[in-house]
């Protein structure tokens, strides 16, 4: 026999994503199919009974048409007369279980955005615990490179250090090269005298193969990572680099993906950097995350409790693939009321590298809508609100061109970037008064007054 002509199916995973798209990853089974396993050589569905044979007959015929041979019980390949064979295993109980679908892009692709799961439940549309106390964990990302992510990062590190000086207050920074494809600031840093003793690839390691207590072990790596700490004003720096040698790059056993592997440790790759910023004292854990769709940032990308800053330029691939990452947020979003007690955040937008001429354009409205339409938000009967912040930062040349530490924060202090990180760090830095020294509202309302008046004054001279 023939096969019959369809489109692509070339091999079992064609098979195993049509599946797992139709079934929700798993979630949403045909009646009577208990659970459905694709092999490379085999596709075997779990039934309760052989009266449960012809709903999963149905299923496999509405999801593969006439690739499905219900006959001969083989689903036909593109290539040549391939088959793949499909077994049905009758006697299986029904039971209640989790799906572990885990902070991976393969497996989040095929949730829907509001799953409607009766028997099943996802863990990972479930959030994972808040973190409790300091630090607070941020995180920068770009779908592509070369779009200032790493800049970004610099910005939001100096504007925390000079919002601390500013109001005469303490913070300490920790600072992780999580790019292990291409640490831009490990080689920033290679310019600084005192080196780092240990770097993020050994901290994976200890973490997943500790040969000893994992508390005792993260004390003693905090340890290593404050023997390089900078100091600013009363500000403490330290930095945890992807690697301390090019050549550990090349052998790189554990990745962050393998932290959340285990059924239980979804959420386990955020754990262990909120973990070890907290070892070392920290007060936030500024993470510059790896391009792409990368299993090496996902964990992280998925994680509500981090604020994430997407960044990207108005280019048609940049907003392209960034639109497809906030898409994937969206289906794992917190709700607007964890979003609003801060336990949860959502992801926030940097538009960069514009020009003036590039703002006012068509294109750069037609962009931003793009972008805004794949994180909309349906809570409280509206259907087009979004809860995406967008902020702009503008094209600077002299950006172009930056070797280490000292040359950012030189060419960074006038530019875009720091304006919007200041913003940021005002709101993470507020100046608190003791309960004696505030204001009572009378006092607040006279001064209120004052203030209009004299921009009454200003304004009447600006125009006179």
């Amino acid at each position: 026999m023939n096969a019959p002509k369809s489109p692509k199916l070339l091999t079992w995973l064609d098979v195993r994503r049509t599946i797992g798209h139709k079934t929700n990853y798993g979630t949403k089974l045909p009646e009577g199919v208990v659970k459905i396993r694709c092999y490379s050589d085999a596709l075997e569905i779990y039934l309760i009974s052989d009266e449960n044979r012809k709903n999963a007959d149905d299923a496999l015929k509405e999801w593969f048409k006439d690739w499905y041979q219900q006959e001969s019980s083989v689903i036909y390949f593109t290539l040549g007369d391939a088959t793949l064979s499909v077994e049905f295993f009758p006697g299986e109980e029904v039971y209640k279980t989790d799906v572990d679908v885990r902070p991976f892009w393969e497996e989040i692709a095929y949730l829907d955005s509001e799953p409607e799961v009766e028997t099943v439940r996802v863990k990972q549309v479930q959030l994972p615990e808040p973190y409790i106390g300091k630090p607070s964990l941020i995180a920068f990302y770009s779908f592509k490179g070369g779009v200032g992510r790493t800049l970004n990062l610099s910005a939001h590190l100096f504007a925390l250090l000079d919002r601390a000086k500013e109001i005469d207050r303490s913070t300490t920074v920790l600072v992780i090269d999580a790019d292990l494809e291409a640490p831009g600031l490990t080689y920033w840093n290679a310019f600084e005298k005192q080196q780092p003793a240990v770097s993020f690839i050994d901290f994976l390691e200890v973490y997943h193969y500790s040969p000893i207590e994992r508390e005792q072990a993260l004390s003693l790596f905090a340890g290593e990572v404050k023997k390089s700490a900078k100091y600013e004003g009363k500000s403490t720096v330290y930095f945890l680099p992807a690697c301390l040698e090019d050549e550990e790059l090349l052998d790189t056993p554990i990745l962050p993906e393998h932290l959340v592997r285990s059924p239980d440790g979804a959420w386990e790759y955020g754990n262990a950097i909120h973990s070890l910023g907290k070892a070392v004292g920290a007060d936030y854990v500024l993470i510059d995350l790896r391009a792409g769709l990368s299993e090496i940032s996902s964990p992280i990308i998925f994680d509500s409790r981090i604020q994430r800053f997407l960044v990207t330029t108005i280019n048609d691939q940049s907003v392209r693939g960034t639109s497809l990452v906030l898409e994937q947020i969206a289906r794992v979003a917190p709700s607007e009321a964890s979003v609003d007690n801060e336990r949860y955040y959502d992801p926030s937008l940097i538009v960069s590298m514009l020009t003036e001429e590039l703002r006012l354009s068509p294109a750069f409205e037609y962009e931003l809508e793009r972008l805004e339409s794949v994180y909309l938000q349906s809570e409280k009967g509206n259907v087009d609100s979004t809860r995406l912040q967008i902020k702009e930062t503008f094209f600077a040349e002299e950006l172009l061109y930056i070797n280490k530490w000292d040359e950012a924060r030189l060419k960074l202090s006038s530019t875009s970037l720091m304006r919007v990180a200041r913003e940021w760090a005002e709101g993470q830095l507020v100046t608190t008064m003791s309960k004696d020294s505030r204001l009572k509202p009378t006092e607040e309302k006279d001064i209120l007054a004052e203030v209009r008046q004299l921009m009454d004054v200003c304004q009447r001279y600006e125009y006179a």
